[in-house]
């Protein structure tokens, strides 16, 4: 469904709202009192910085702590150092920064003080030993690469930013790739990194303004903190392997209802018996298609998932009728869907495998395609079922004739 797309475009918005507050924020800043304007332009970045590196020590989110200190140093580097380092510095410093702040994104979050932690620590302080080497032992490379024109880039956007072309060359793929990544993977910590390394662009600019670069540096704590946030709240709200909102969020919309909606209950037909005939990851896989489909639901329908094999549809303000039609067109969805199993469950190791896949396709002795179906069981509010713990006990029970029925059919 569209919605599925937009709530992917949705988790780029923030950070390139924040990043537009904090300029309009610069602008703003000067029609205060002078009392006022060190305040904000010393102590917010640092307390910002300070919270969200709070909030990711809390939760365990070490990618988010790294990215932090990114931002801390390039926030000195800009402020407190600015014109006390060579260009060639300062360029070798950001372009780390930028390169380690997509590498940081693609690792798995550990404990800053697991060997894990510790080992990504020691890679930072050798990269910062080898700035210091090229910088103090031999000026040469790094000057050599200040001045070599690796790409050409617009002379608006060159004059913006006070980097090598490559540098900023490299910036922007790297954003590009950000955006790739925050698609297809639905990725808020993409989305988050991808806003950060915008903001790491700006405060490479070297922008006269002196109130430019705090507030970038304070809307990237902000992004960071309220990423963290949002991310504990799918934890707690959001199924892990099916990535449907989970029981809690159930719980929460029912208690938003209005005076008409419908509840649909939802069953894998056999799902233990196919469970214990294929094993658990299938289980989990057959889980996941489910869900999918589920999840692109029409007619306003919101899913969970109830438990188990279990799944919820709630349709606020539709009657039976209007959800049916719905209802029907999943069920039939999921029946005809072909699943393919391999029986071998290694991947073949050789691209001439993968083709040779891609042509026997289902003939192929290793695979075969399986299928599952779905009962489903619905009921409205009515003057005998009011409150929606009610509603969903009527679609239960539905369900179990459904499946007294059959199976892989609805009743109301």
């Amino acid at each position: 469904m569209s919605y599925l797309f937009s709530s992917r475009i949705n988790r780029l918005l923030p950070p390139v709202a924040l990043l537009a507050a904090s300029l309009w924020a610069m602008f703003a800043i000067s029609r205060l009192s002078p009392a006022w304007q060190p305040l904000l332009i010393e102590v917010l970045p640092l307390a910002t910085l300070s919270v969200a590196m709070l909030l990711s020590i809390r939760f365990n989110r070490s990618r988010y702590s790294f990215l932090l200190l990114f931002l801390a140093l390039a926030w000195v580097a800009q402020t407190q150092l600015r014109g006390q380092i060579l260009p060639a510095t300062e360029s070798l410093l950001f372009a780390a920064l930028i390169v380690n702040g997509f590498v940081f994104s693609l690792l798995k979050d550990r404990s800053l003080f697991s060997i894990h932690g510790l080992l990504r620590i020691g890679v930072l302080l050798l990269q910062a030993g080898a700035i210091w080497y090229l910088v103090t032992r031999a000026p040469a490379l790094p000057m050599a690469l200040q001045q070599h024109e690796w790409f050409t880039l617009p002379e608006a956007l060159a004059i913006f930013v006070q980097l090598p072309d490559g540098v900023v060359a490299a910036a922007l793929f790297i954003n590009l790739a950000h955006v790739m990544l925050s698609l297809i993977r639905n990725s808020s910590i993409q989305a988050t990194f991808f806003g950060c390394q915008l903001g790491l662009l700006g405060i490479a600019s070297g922008y006269p303004q002196d109130a430019f670069v705090p507030f970038l540096v304070t809307s990237c704590g902000l992004m960071v903190a309220l990423a963290i946030i949002l991310d504990s709240h799918d934890m707690a709200y959001r199924d892990e392997l099916t990535a449907l909102p989970s029981r809690r969020a159930l719980n929460q919309t029912l208690l938003s209802l209005g005076r008409r909606y419908t509840i649909a209950m939802l069953d894998i037909d056999h799902f233990k018996k196919f469970n214990d005939t294929h094993g658990h990851d299938i289980g989990d896989e057959v889980l996941q298609m489910v869900a999918a489909k589920i999840a692109r639901i029409g007619g306003g329908g919101k899913p969970f998932r109830y438990g188990g094999e279990e799944f919820t549809i709630v349709f606020p303000g539709k009657t039976p009728e209007q959800a049916q039609a719905q209802l029907e067109a999943l069920r039939a969805t999921i029946e005809n869907y072909r699943m393919v199993l391999r029986q071998n469950r290694q991947k073949p190791a050789t691209r001439a495998g993968k083709q040779a896949r891609v042509r026997r396709g289902k003939n192929d002795p290793r695979y075969r395609t399986l299928s599952v179906t779905i009962s489903i069981g619905y009921a409205a509010r009515n003057p005998d079922t009011k409150l929606p713990g009610a509603v969903i006990k009527a679609a239960d029970q539905a369900l179990y004739r459904a499946k007294q029925k059959g199976r892989n059919c609805l009743s109301s």
